[in-house]
């Protein structure tokens, strides 16, 4: 896996976890899986920045008008704090730093994430432990760099593969709505 996607991947995963307007869509959901597809929206947007980013920018527009319709969609929210606008800008600027050498968006969203606790911060940004559990991000298993070889496989990969896509959503069944045609979104 190269460095600077698990970078990536590292804040990411710190920007989704910290993200208030998606915790809130989760803890009021009336759908059970909610937790659920706030980790495949994760790690499919993680997916999507390591197949197609390195070869095919992806703009803050794109990515936001895709968050949008998964609030929209499947977690039955309608976001308007802007905070979709920035998630979206903050994660286009921080895959571009990465791909530069630059882990600077990473540590800050590391050390939000972890209240500022440094050594947590450094441990995850060098430390080599796994990013996102069952997240699979894209690598040539033949090319895996080893302690010995390390420095000079990332010097020497190029970036992710040839695009593909946007990431495709799993489609979940809607709330029924009442006689009123009103869905209530809450916990029970």
């Amino acid at each position: 896996m190269d460095d600077r996607c698990q970078k990536f991947s590292a804040g990411a995963a710190a920007i989704f976890s910290t993200w208030t307007a998606l915790r809130l869509s989760i803890d009021n959901s009336s759908n059970p899986n909610a937790e659920q597809m706030a980790t495949d929206l994760q790690a499919d947007v993680i997916d999507w920045f390591v197949q197609e980013g390195a070869t095919n920018e992806i703009m803050p527009d794109e990515l936001q008008d895709f968050l949008e319709s998964v609030f929209d969609r499947e977690l039955h929210t309608d976001v308007e704090d802007g905070s979709i606008r920035q998630v979206s800008e903050m994660l286009c600027s921080m895959f571009k730093q990465c791909f530069a050498g630059d882990y600077t968006l990473v540590t800050k969203a590391l050390q939000v994430q972890y209240g500022g606790n440094q050594s947590k911060v450094e441990e995850k940004l060098w430390g080599g432990v796994p990013i996102i559990p069952g997240t699979k991000i894209a690598d040539d298993d033949e090319d895996e760099p080893t302690e010995d070889n390390k420095e000079t496989t990332e010097m020497e990969e190029d970036g992710a593969p040839a695009p593909k896509e946007k990431p495709k959503r799993r489609r979940k069944p809607k709330p029924q709505a009442d006689a009123d045609g009103w869905t209530t979104v809450g916990g029970a």
